[in-house]
């Protein structure tokens, strides 16, 4: 089933993560990673590739950053916003925006959950 999560700041929706049948085409939000993180370099704009270090996954296994761009999400009304300073990590399995990360710039985000 479809359905999605909408972070919002001054009640306008910044960020949207949708659940659907391609799992590389979703954005999960996640208040465990440290950055937000890709392995799909194609959705990457503004794209520089750097050797950004290495990253402790959940697994106990390290994975490599390899670059850094921003990303472009489409919200249900069909306004667009950027994420920034997104980590391009080819071996990640997910793409992940980090809960942090929008809170350290100043986002607000409210989680609803509907089943």
């Amino acid at each position: 089933s479809n359905s999605a999560n909408i972070a919002t700041e001054s009640k306008q929706p910044i960020v949207l993560t949708v659940s659907t049948q391609d799992s590389m085409k979703e954005w999960v939000m996640d208040s465990g990673c440290s950055y937000h993180s890709t392995p799909d370099r194609e959705v990457l704009f503004d794209f520089k590739e750097i050797d950004g270090g290495r990253v402790l996954m959940a697994n106990n296994t390290y994975r490599d950053i390899k670059g850094i761009g921003k990303i472009k999400i489409q919200n249900p009304d069909g306004s667009e916003v950027i994420l920034r300073d997104v980590r391009y990590m080819p071996e990640v399995s997910r793409n992940l925006i980090s809960y942090g990360m929008l809170e350290r710039s100043g986002c607000r985000y409210e989680v609803n959950f509907k089943v």
